[in-house]
């Protein structure tokens, strides 16, 4: 190793940028897009109560639901502030009403883990793709978002 009383100036300012280059930023993890589709697991009762509102709307780059559909592709966002990261890993099992007319799925988000001292902003970042399953097939009925107030049928426009 050589001794640092021989380093040129360059070489101080060298080892300056590879110790600021090593330490950890105190900020969330930058967004990266396309993410993959995230299952979600099975219907639930309710929202647990540690999750935040959410709204969804069908994936437009998905095939449009048929009668007989009982698997959705959906986008959700998560109406909290996320610093623009998708809600993957963090969306809780939907909750599912279904009804002679209506099926209205209500879907929460985990808010996003920081570390302490830091913030989020607020960039909403494109809808985080997920499917889930329907126990009955869609038929006729209308769907609709239950994280809207009220329930409407699904749509990025809600977002």
């Amino acid at each position: 190793m050589r001794d640092v009383r021989t380093r040129s100036p360059a070489g101080y300012v060298l080892a300056i940028v590879l110790a600021a280059c090593s330490s950890t930023p105190a900020q969330p993890p930058a967004a990266t897009w396309p993410v993959s589709r995230e299952p979600l697991p099975d219907a639930t009762s309710e929202i647990p109560a540690d999750y935040g509102p959410a709204t969804w709307a069908l994936d437009p780059d998905a095939a449009p639901p048929a009668a007989e559909t009982t698997e959705l592709n959906i986008l959700v966002w998560e109406r909290a502030c996320s610093s623009g990261n998708p809600a993957t890993g963090r969306i809780s099992a939907p909750v599912v009403e279904y009804t002679t007319t209506t099926v209205t799925i209500t879907i929460g988000v985990r808010p996003l883990e920081v570390p302490p001292g830091t913030g989020v902003t607020c960039p909403m970042p494109p809808g985080t793709p997920a499917s889930l399953r329907l126990v009955q097939p869609l038929d006729e009925r209308t769907l609709l978002d239950g994280g809207s107030v009220p329930p409407a049928p699904p749509s990025p426009a809600n977002q």
